[in-house]
Protein backbone atom coordinates (compact mmCIF):
# COMPACT_ATOMS: atom_id res chain seq x y z
CA UNK A 1 0.00 0.00 0.00
CA UNK A 2 1.28 3.68 -0.50
CA UNK A 3 3.15 5.47 1.81
CA UNK A 4 0.41 8.27 2.97
CA UNK A 5 2.21 8.65 6.41
CA UNK A 6 3.51 12.87 5.38
CA UNK A 7 -0.21 13.10 3.18
CA UNK A 8 -2.31 12.42 6.15
CA UNK A 9 -0.72 13.98 8.85
CA UNK A 10 -0.42 17.29 6.46
CA UNK A 11 -4.49 17.20 5.69
CA UNK A 12 -5.70 15.91 9.12
CA UNK A 13 -3.96 18.96 10.76
CA UNK A 14 -5.38 21.45 7.26
CA UNK A 15 -8.91 19.74 8.37
CA UNK A 16 -8.57 20.70 11.41
CA UNK A 17 -7.56 24.51 10.82
CA UNK A 18 -10.21 25.07 8.29
CA UNK A 19 -12.63 23.85 10.90
CA UNK A 20 -11.70 26.67 13.09
CA UNK A 21 -11.41 28.99 10.22
CA UNK A 22 -15.00 28.04 9.18
CA UNK A 23 -16.31 28.80 13.08
CA UNK A 24 -14.08 32.30 13.01
CA UNK A 25 -15.81 33.47 9.79
CA UNK A 26 -18.94 32.52 11.17
CA UNK A 27 -18.56 34.59 13.67
CA UNK A 28 -17.36 37.36 11.83
CA UNK A 29 -20.18 37.11 9.72
CA UNK A 30 -22.61 37.13 12.97
CA UNK A 31 -21.04 40.20 14.20
CA UNK A 32 -21.04 42.26 10.83
CA UNK A 33 -25.09 40.76 10.78
CA UNK A 34 -25.77 43.03 14.00
CA UNK A 35 -23.61 45.97 12.55
CA UNK A 36 -25.85 46.25 9.47
CA UNK A 37 -29.34 45.63 11.48
CA UNK A 38 -28.19 48.46 13.48
CA UNK A 39 -27.15 51.05 10.43
CA UNK A 40 -29.14 49.57 7.84
CA UNK A 41 -32.07 48.86 10.48
CA UNK A 42 -33.47 45.96 8.17
CA UNK A 43 -32.33 43.86 4.91
CA UNK A 44 -33.27 44.22 1.70
CA UNK A 45 -33.76 40.92 -0.78
CA UNK A 46 -33.78 40.62 -4.70
CA UNK A 47 -35.64 37.64 -4.76
CA UNK A 48 -34.76 35.37 -2.11
CA UNK A 49 -30.90 36.80 -1.32
CA UNK A 50 -30.58 38.64 1.51
CA UNK A 51 -28.48 41.86 1.06
CA UNK A 52 -28.14 45.16 2.91
CA UNK A 53 -28.22 48.74 1.80
CA UNK A 54 -24.38 49.52 2.91
CA UNK A 55 -21.61 47.48 2.21
CA UNK A 56 -19.60 45.55 5.17
CA UNK A 57 -16.87 48.19 4.80
CA UNK A 58 -19.29 51.73 4.71
CA UNK A 59 -21.23 49.99 7.94
CA UNK A 60 -18.35 48.83 10.06
CA UNK A 61 -17.06 52.12 9.57
CA UNK A 62 -20.33 53.67 10.69
CA UNK A 63 -20.73 51.81 13.38
CA UNK A 64 -17.51 52.39 14.41
CA UNK A 65 -17.56 55.96 13.80
CA UNK A 66 -20.97 56.18 16.14
CA UNK A 67 -18.97 54.55 18.86
CA UNK A 68 -15.99 57.28 18.67
CA UNK A 69 -18.20 59.94 18.71
CA UNK A 70 -20.45 59.16 21.81
CA UNK A 71 -23.13 58.63 19.40
CA UNK A 72 -24.08 55.36 20.73
CA UNK A 73 -26.40 55.21 24.47
CA UNK A 74 -25.19 54.81 27.15
CA UNK A 75 -27.10 51.84 27.87
CA UNK A 76 -26.06 50.54 24.54
CA UNK A 77 -22.51 51.10 24.40
CA UNK A 78 -21.39 47.30 25.90
CA UNK A 79 -23.63 45.77 23.51
CA UNK A 80 -21.12 47.54 20.42
CA UNK A 81 -18.18 46.84 22.03
CA UNK A 82 -19.02 43.28 22.48
CA UNK A 83 -19.71 43.42 18.48
CA UNK A 84 -16.71 44.58 17.42
CA UNK A 85 -14.56 43.23 19.53
CA UNK A 86 -16.69 39.58 18.69
CA UNK A 87 -15.66 40.72 14.87
CA UNK A 88 -11.94 42.01 15.87
CA UNK A 89 -10.95 38.86 17.84
CA UNK A 90 -12.85 36.58 14.42
CA UNK A 91 -10.70 38.70 11.71
CA UNK A 92 -6.96 37.91 14.20
CA UNK A 93 -8.31 34.42 14.39
CA UNK A 94 -8.79 33.83 10.95
CA UNK A 95 -5.72 35.52 10.13
CA UNK A 96 -3.73 33.33 12.70
CA UNK A 97 -4.91 30.43 11.00
CA UNK A 98 -4.88 31.19 7.42
CA UNK A 99 -0.75 31.98 8.56
CA UNK A 100 -0.44 28.12 10.20
CA UNK A 101 -2.18 26.89 6.91
CA UNK A 102 0.10 28.33 4.39
CA UNK A 103 3.32 26.13 4.53
CA UNK A 104 0.96 23.34 4.75
CA UNK A 105 -0.87 23.96 1.35
CA UNK A 106 2.58 25.19 -0.21
CA UNK A 107 3.23 21.24 0.72
CA UNK A 108 -0.09 20.03 -1.01
CA UNK A 109 0.94 22.47 -3.62
CA UNK A 110 4.39 21.17 -4.75
CA UNK A 111 3.24 16.84 -4.65
CA UNK A 112 -0.40 17.06 -5.13
CA UNK A 113 -1.28 13.78 -3.75
CA UNK A 114 -4.88 12.40 -4.24
CA UNK A 115 -7.68 13.77 -1.79
CA UNK A 116 -11.00 12.56 -1.05
CA UNK A 117 -14.03 14.38 -0.20
CA UNK A 118 -17.61 12.96 1.21
CA UNK A 119 -21.08 14.76 -0.05
CA UNK A 120 -22.40 15.04 3.10
CA UNK A 121 -25.99 13.68 2.23
CA UNK A 122 -28.09 10.27 2.62
CA UNK A 123 -26.34 8.64 -0.41
CA UNK A 124 -23.39 10.85 -0.96
CA UNK A 125 -20.38 9.99 -3.13
CA UNK A 126 -16.39 10.25 -2.52
CA UNK A 127 -14.85 12.88 -5.06
CA UNK A 128 -11.74 13.80 -5.88
CA UNK A 129 -12.16 17.32 -5.68
CA UNK A 130 -15.18 20.22 -4.22
CA UNK A 131 -15.44 21.36 -7.74
CA UNK A 132 -17.48 18.08 -9.38
CA UNK A 133 -19.59 18.57 -11.82
CA UNK A 134 -22.41 16.37 -10.41
CA UNK A 135 -22.21 18.37 -7.00
CA UNK A 136 -23.98 22.17 -6.35
CA UNK A 137 -22.68 25.15 -5.23
CA UNK A 138 -25.12 24.39 -1.93
CA UNK A 139 -23.33 20.47 -1.36
CA UNK A 140 -22.33 20.29 1.74
CA UNK A 141 -18.90 18.45 2.03
CA UNK A 142 -16.63 16.21 4.44
CA UNK A 143 -12.95 15.75 4.00
CA UNK A 144 -11.80 12.30 4.54
CA UNK A 145 -7.87 13.25 5.17
CA UNK A 146 -7.26 9.66 6.62
CA UNK A 147 -7.36 8.04 2.80
CA UNK A 148 -4.90 11.48 1.68
CA UNK A 149 -2.09 10.23 -0.93
CA UNK A 150 -3.74 6.46 -1.32
CA UNK A 151 -4.58 5.03 -4.69
CA UNK A 152 -8.16 4.83 -5.74
CA UNK A 153 -7.73 1.40 -5.20
CA UNK A 154 -6.17 1.47 -1.75
CA UNK A 155 -8.85 4.05 -0.83
CA UNK A 156 -11.94 1.48 -2.35
CA UNK A 157 -10.35 -1.19 0.02
CA UNK A 158 -10.17 1.26 2.90
CA UNK A 159 -13.48 3.16 2.89
CA UNK A 160 -15.77 0.86 0.56
CA UNK A 161 -17.79 1.32 -2.56
CA UNK A 162 -18.54 4.88 -2.66
CA UNK A 163 -16.28 6.51 -5.45
CA UNK A 164 -18.05 9.31 -8.03
CA UNK A 165 -17.67 7.71 -11.30
CA UNK A 166 -16.85 11.47 -12.96
CA UNK A 167 -14.31 12.09 -10.05
CA UNK A 168 -12.36 8.56 -10.74
CA UNK A 169 -13.88 7.08 -13.89
CA UNK A 170 -11.67 4.14 -13.85
CA UNK A 171 -13.28 2.92 -11.24
CA UNK A 172 -15.40 0.04 -11.90
CA UNK A 173 -18.82 -0.10 -11.09
CA UNK A 174 -19.43 -1.64 -8.10
CA UNK A 175 -16.99 1.26 -6.17
CA UNK A 176 -19.71 3.60 -7.40
CA UNK A 177 -22.92 2.25 -5.47
CA UNK A 178 -24.83 5.12 -3.24
CA UNK A 179 -24.81 4.84 0.11
CA UNK A 180 -27.60 3.90 2.32
CA UNK A 181 -29.43 6.48 4.06
CA UNK A 182 -28.34 8.26 7.32
CA UNK A 183 -30.05 8.60 10.04
CA UNK A 184 -30.14 12.77 10.64
CA UNK A 185 -30.63 15.29 8.36
CA UNK A 186 -27.50 16.30 6.22
CA UNK A 187 -28.41 19.94 7.41
CA UNK A 188 -27.10 18.85 10.96
CA UNK A 189 -23.90 20.44 11.61
CA UNK A 190 -24.49 23.18 8.99
CA UNK A 191 -23.07 26.91 9.61
CA UNK A 192 -26.38 29.23 9.44
CA UNK A 193 -27.25 33.00 10.66
CA UNK A 194 -28.76 33.35 13.84
CA UNK A 195 -32.44 34.08 13.90
CA UNK A 196 -31.82 35.71 17.30
CA UNK A 197 -28.36 36.97 17.35
CA UNK A 198 -28.33 39.00 20.07
CA UNK A 199 -30.06 36.10 22.43
CA UNK A 200 -28.16 34.48 25.17
CA UNK A 201 -29.38 31.08 23.31
CA UNK A 202 -29.15 31.19 19.41
CA UNK A 203 -31.71 29.65 17.02
CA UNK A 204 -31.22 28.74 13.50
CA UNK A 205 -32.84 27.10 10.47
CA UNK A 206 -31.82 23.77 8.75
CA UNK A 207 -30.85 24.45 5.47
CA UNK A 208 -32.35 20.99 4.82
CA UNK A 209 -35.76 20.60 6.46
CA UNK A 210 -35.82 24.48 6.96
CA UNK A 211 -36.98 23.48 10.82
CA UNK A 212 -35.66 25.98 13.52
CA UNK A 213 -32.76 24.51 16.07
CA UNK A 214 -30.83 25.35 18.62
CA UNK A 215 -27.31 26.52 17.58
CA UNK A 216 -23.92 25.40 18.52
CA UNK A 217 -20.74 28.20 20.03
CA UNK A 218 -19.27 27.73 16.54
CA UNK A 219 -23.12 28.90 14.96
CA UNK A 220 -24.18 25.14 13.55
CA UNK A 221 -27.27 23.82 13.81
CA UNK A 222 -27.53 21.29 16.60
CA UNK A 223 -27.63 17.12 14.54
CA UNK A 224 -31.37 16.34 14.05
CA UNK A 225 -32.98 13.72 12.40
CA UNK A 226 -34.55 13.97 8.98
CA UNK A 227 -37.74 15.22 8.54
CA UNK A 228 -40.67 13.04 8.34
CA UNK A 229 -42.97 13.35 5.22
CA UNK A 230 -46.62 14.19 5.55
CA UNK A 231 -48.42 10.65 4.60
CA UNK A 232 -51.32 11.96 2.00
Amino acid sequence: MTDVTRPVAVDTELARIWDERAAAANKADNAMSSIHWSVDKRPTYVGRRKGWASSDADAESEYRRRLADGEVKSWDRSQVEYVLNALDAARADMARLDAEADPLEAEFARERWPRFFLVLNSNGHIHSSRSCSTTFPTTRWGWLPNLSGLTEADAVAAQGPRLCSVCFPSAPVEWTLGLPKADKCPGSGSLVEANNPRAWRRYGTCPVCREVFALSQAGAVRAHKPKKEKKS
